[in-house]
């Protein structure tokens, strides 16, 4: 009598342990599809930014290109700026 409620309760053991390991076998594959996924929706991310940036580095040359005396001026103008507004602050900060 008792060697049939030990076999009972290792033929459960076995079931629920078949059961577990079968969920564990759907929880693998469905965590492997999400990561599949997620590297695959990075991959064309990073893919889309490195074109965006390659336009845009084309688009500077050809404007370089086309307009050299332009760019430089702008430059220039823009650093006189930047030291315009440096010395401002510099000099506040002295004088306090």
């Amino acid at each position: 009598m008792k060697t049939e409620g030990v076999s009972y309760k290792i033929d459960d053991l076995k079931e629920n342990l078949n059961s577990t390991a079968g969920q564990l076998k759907d929880f693998a594959a469905k965590a492997g599809n999400q990561f599949a996924s997620a590297y695959e929706n990075t991959r064309r991310g990073m893919q889309r930014i490195k074109n965006s940036a390659e336009d845009v580095i084309a688009d500077a040359r050809h404007e370089i290109k086309e307009h050299p005396v332009t760019i430089v001026a702008g430059a220039a103008l823009g650093a006189f700026a930047i030291g315009v507004v440096t010395g401002w602050i510099v000099r506040s900060r002295r004088r306090s």
